[in-house]
């Protein structure tokens, strides 16, 4: 990135790490190892990364923004405050 002058792939390979990822590293050269070595002593500015999550982020859709949701997980659960109470005598 121009921006805080590095390249690209240490960019990449930076910010997977900040997210808990271990990249495998596929340099043809040894320049591109060396290059992407580099990536370990990278610090993202917090904005830099944020823009990169930002950007990276796609939306999860079913069951994750359902589960999201405190009432359906208590009620999934079983600790709906709104459910009917058990019968007093049992239906014939």
């Amino acid at each position: 990135m121009r921006e805080i002058g590095v390249a690209p792939d240490q960019v990449a390979l930076a910010w997977l790490s900040t997210r808990g990822v271990v990249p495998i590293l596929g340099p043809r050269t040894a320049q591109q190892l060396r290059k992407n070595l580099g990536a370990t002593v990278l610090q993202l500015p917090p904005e830099h990364a944020a823009r990169l999550d930002a950007a990276s982020a796609i939306p999860l859709g079913f069951p994750h923004d359902f589960l999201a949701d405190a009432r359906q997980r208590n009620r999934l659960n079983g600790r709906d405050e709104n459910k009917m109470s058990p019968l007093e005598r049992p239906v014939a």
